[in-house]
């Protein structure tokens, strides 16, 4: 086989490689974010039915109509409050993370399309992957 060949190759193997691996990690990021959503779902749902029981009961038990202000206001603070518990900021990360590497993803499997089909050089190649590579780095670690 020609040098060429085997470096046509080389690139393709290495991009094939990264591309599986950028499948496999958004997967795990979307499983994340699904996770995160669920047991941010479930705890909202639970401090609110204890809320509105304990509140209830306490209204029922002293005859006192005039403090859903209050109530409501406390609602707001606890609501803020579970906004900065991890899974409540991973509902929020996790989906826009997920987005950049979708992009970055799409935009190596058109690169090595293009290189497939003759578009761009080997080199020109090599430069787009460790760009993809790099920016896919970045997205991670943010």
């Amino acid at each position: 086989m020609s040098e060429k060949m085997l470096t046509n190759i080389d690139i393709i193997k290495m991009y094939q490689e990264t591309w599986d691996e950028m499948k496999k990690l958004i997967e795990e990021v979307k499983t994340k974010s699904k996770r995160a959503m669920r047991i941010t779902l479930w705890l909202k749902v639970i401090v609110a039915f204890a809320s509105i029981s304990a509140i209830g009961a306490w209204l029922r038990a002293n005859g006192n109509g005039q403090i859903w202000a209050l109530i409501l206001i406390f609602a707001q603070i606890a609501d803020m409050l579970f906004d900065t518990l991890p899974y409540f900021q991973q509902r929020i990360t996790l989906p826009q993370q997920q987005l950049k590497l979708e992009h970055i993803e799409i935009d190596l499997k058109k690169d090595l399309l293009q290189f497939e089909m003759g578009l761009i050089t080997a080199e020109e190649a090599f430069r787009r992957y460790f760009e993809h590579r790099k920016s896919w780095v970045k997205a991670i670690a943010s």
